[in-house]
């Protein structure tokens, strides 16, 4: 599912947010980022938050951390993620999924860093 969230998020107006890795948006995959890519600024940061279960509907949970200069920023990029995912049907690796998002309050990181965590529920058959 985490393959899904990058391909959904690869929109436009989500990439001309994010600071670039190798010509495309930075999306990091991973819980910890990379001590390579620790000086970008403006990433999306998608990991699962949830267990994976042997149940026969899945209900997933990921993070998507949208990651700005400033709080604003940060606050419209994760509006943007909303924007795109919230309440979407797609299918995915031939299944149908929907997913549903929550999006948290912005929180300081640092100097120039802000994060607006978006928790995204995604519910497969």
């Amino acid at each position: 599912m985490t393959s899904y969230l990058v391909e959904a998020l690869r929109k436009n107006s989500i990439v001309a947010m994010l600071d670039t890795i190798g010509g495309y948006g930075a999306i990091v995959t991973e819980q910890v980022i990379p001590e390579e890519l620790q000086h970008l600024r403006r990433l999306l940061q998608i990991y699962r938050v949830s267990p994976i279960t042997p149940d026969d509907v899945q209900v997933l949970t990921y993070t998507v951390n949208c990651r700005q200069t400033n709080e604003s920023d940060a606050d419209v990029l994760a509006s943007l993620v909303y924007g795109e995912i919230n309440r979407a049907v797609a299918k995915y690796a031939g299944k149908k999924v929907y997913s549903q998002c929550t999006i948290h309050r912005s929180i300081f990181e640092g100097e120039n860093l802000w994060n607006t965590p978006v928790d995204v529920r995604i519910y497969n058959a």
